[in-house]
């Protein structure tokens, strides 16, 4: 009888290390999952930064082209409102020499 205790309590004790080992390396392997995890949020975090960077910087480009343009436009206009009263300036002048004439 004591010969199957001894044998019983062999392979208790060879069980226990086997779990304490599987035990040891569950804990490694969430340990080394943690850390790629916090590799890819840092790497993601990083990414995402560079992204928005750049969206800044087109938005700002977007930004210096529109005002650029909307000054153009401005300018295009202002001309051509002031050539259009040089055009009607011309032609009331033109008309009133026309009445001077005709009297």
């Amino acid at each position: 009888v004591s010969l199957g205790v001894a044998a019983a309590t062999e392979k208790l004790l060879r069980a226990a290390e086997e779990s304490g080992a599987a035990q040891q390396q569950l804990e490694a392997a969430v340990e080394a999952l943690t850390a790629v995890e916090s590799r890819a949020a840092a790497g993601l975090r990083s990414r995402l930064e560079l992204l928005a960077s750049s969206h800044q910087e087109r938005l700002e480009r977007l930004e210096a082209s529109f005002l650029a343009q909307a000054e153009a436009i401005r300018t295009e206009l202002t001309t051509a409102v002031r050539d259009e009263r040089h055009a009607a300036a011309a032609a009331v002048a033109t008309r009133a020499d026309e009445l001077c004439a005709a009297l």
